[in-house]
């Protein structure tokens, strides 16, 4: 069970958060994001057993050097601090992480990856790559995912790459559901 915690516990974390953003010009929109998503989450670690759970998953969204991948691992490392995420592991995947070795195990390697993530983030960079190409491994990769990430409750999924491009592969792979409700934390902040 987790322990609540204390006020000065928080405003440190924050303070660090902080800290760290500084070193980035610009990234307003990603700064809000994830200022509001350091609020919500603690208030999660103020009162556990209150239903505190993990964000929703994220896209960021830019072009390369906008720093995706370290507001990726800054997002990780805030929620292990605030308790939100057990083991606070990072776990970097690309097309070729996703599909493995071996044509006939691409499930398999999907299913690792999720699981090297357990209690941290999963950060798929340049998801769309696996659209491209590899005789239909890539679309094997996704459809082992997609069901992974709508179950799985102890990883922060967090997808990065191209804005048109993310956003293509996002339209050619969504399945029909009702739209969720409006959350400021489930923005996806082009970078």
């Amino acid at each position: 069970m987790q322990v609540p915690l204390t006020d000065t516990q928080i405003d440190e974390v924050r303070s660090r958060f902080d800290r760290e953003l500084e070193k980035y010009v610009g990234l307003s929109e990603l700064k809000k994001m994830l200022g509001d998503l350091i609020d919500s989450a603690a208030d999660s670690a103020r009162y556990p057993g209150e239903g505190g759970a993990l964000p929703p998953n994220m896209m960021f969204l830019g072009p390369p050097g906008t720093g995706k991948t370290d507001m990726a691992r800054l997002t990780g490392w805030v929620m292990h601090e605030l308790g939100l995420l057990g083991s606070g592991s990072f776990v970097e995947a690309t097309k070729q992480t996703l599909l493995g070795q071996y044509s006939n195990r691409v499930g398999d390697s999907v299913r690792k990856c999720v699981e090297d993530a357990r209690g941290g983030v999963l950060f798929i960079d340049e998801v769309y790559a696996l659209s491209r190409g590899e005789e239909g491994m890539g679309q094997e990769a996704v459809d082992a995912l997609v069901p992974l990430i709508s179950s799985t409750n102890d990883v922060l999924f967090i997808i990065a790459g191209y804005h048109a491009e993310t956003m293509e592969f996002m339209d050619t792979n969504r399945t029909p559901a009702p739209p969720p409700p409006p959350s400021p934390l489930s923005q996806s902040p082009h970078l």
